[in-house]
């Protein structure tokens, strides 16, 4: 019985925690309220787990910002117009934007 619990106790610690990984970075946007775009550099906060798959994102412009996050529903998005999550799916355009809300365009990221 020693060994059995002794080779359980060494095949639990030699397990390799899942790791997940936070990344920071600032790429240009484009924001558009009052249907007049805005150009801006945003602030992206995205973490990712281990075998390099989204799980959240946050875009931060200067009066405006994004929190998207997979869940059950699939992709959700919330920002600081709309009040309740909804679904969104990326959209992007020939210019490497990708608008990742309504009202805004992130250069250089993807919803993966």
């Amino acid at each position: 019985m020693k060994p059995l619990i002794l080779s359980a106790v060494l095949i639990a610690t030699a397990t390799p925690a899942i790791a997940e990984e936070t990344f920071t970075y600032n790429t240009s946007c484009v924001v558009k309220l009052n249907k007049i775009p805005e150009p801006q550099v945003c602030q992206v906060i995205e973490n990712r787990n281990a075998q390099g798959f989204l799980n959240w994102r946050n875009v931060y412009a200067r009066n405006y910002f994004v929190n998207s996050w997979f869940d059950n529903r699939g992709f959700i998005t919330k920002d600081s117009i709309h009040k309740y999550p909804y679904k969104w799916q990326y959209k992007a355009n020939r210019q490497g934007y990708s608008q990742i809300s309504p009202h805004l365009n992130v250069h250089n990221v993807s919803w993966d």
